[in-house]
């Protein structure tokens, strides 16, 4: 299974200060790919969001769902 890129789904201006590091969606993205997770149910809603719709996208996992409190980051990420 081929690596995600998370240059290719994570712009830069995205990472805050209260966002997930590189290092940790790399984590999260190979600890999915060794297991074979293929449904996700994530709560947070943030990078790691971008990260599974990305992975959802490449067929690398079957389905994903993110929890969402703030209207505005559930519109930012619709229109990705």
């Amino acid at each position: 299974m081929e690596k995600v890129d998370l240059l290719d789904c994570v712009k830069s201006e995205e990472f805050t200060k209260c966002a997930l590091t590189p290092e940790s969606l790399a984590w999260i993205a190979q600890f999915i790919q060794d297991h074979n997770i293929r449904t996700i149910t994530g709560a947070g809603s943030g990078l790691s969001t971008i990260l599974l719709a990305s992975m959802t996208k490449d067929n690398q996992i079957s389905h994903a769902l993110s929890l969402e409190h703030d209207p505005r980051w559930y519109e930012y990420n619709q229109l990705r």
